[in-house]
C-alpha cells in the first residue's frame, strides 16, 4: 500500500493536475483529431493548425509544435483562452518558425531563459 501511495504522490507532484500534452503538425495533422499524440492512430494524433491546438488547450496544458522544416503560416492567438496561476498554457515551438503575427508589445514580455519569454499581463 505505501508503495502505491508513494507513486501517486510522485505523479501528482511531477505533473500538474489535468495537464495534457497536445501536438500540432501541419504536414501529418488533421483538425478533426484530438491532438493528444504526435503519432497518427485513428482519431488520435496531431492537429493541423495552431488555432485548433489553442482551442483544445486548457490551463496546465503544453502545446507542442512539430518542427517540420517549413514555417507555420499562422499566428498564435489566445482569444478566450488563458492559463491559471501556477497552470499556464505553454507553447513549445521545438525551434519551429512561425511566419505571421499580430504586433507584440515588447514591454509586456519578460525573459525567463535564453530565447524564452513569457507574457504576464
Amino acid at each position: 500500500m505505501s508503495r502505491i501511495l508513494g507513486t501517486l504522490v510522485f505523479l501528482s507532484l511531477s505533473t500538474p493536475l489535468g495537464a495534457r500534452e497536445l501536438y500540432v503538425n501541419p504536414q501529418t495533422g488533421d483538425d478533426t483529431r484530438d491532438g493528444t499524440s504526435a503519432v497518427v492512430s485513428g482519431a488520435t494524433g496531431p492537429v493541423r493548425t495552431i488555432a485548433r491546438g489553442v482551442k483544445l488547450a486548457q490551463p496546465g496544458d503544453t502545446l507542442h509544435l512539430a518542427n517540420t522544416g517549413q514555417a507555420y503560416r499562422e499566428s498564435i492567438v489566445f482569444h478566450n483562452r488563458h492559463g491559471e496561476v501556477g497552470r499556464p498554457i505553454t507553447v513549445d515551438g521545438h525551434d519551429a518558425t512561425i511566419e505571421g503575427c499580430e504586433p507584440l508589445a515588447i514591454a509586456e514580455w519578460e525573459p525567463v531563459a535564453p530565447g524564452r519569454f513569457r507574457k504576464t499581463k
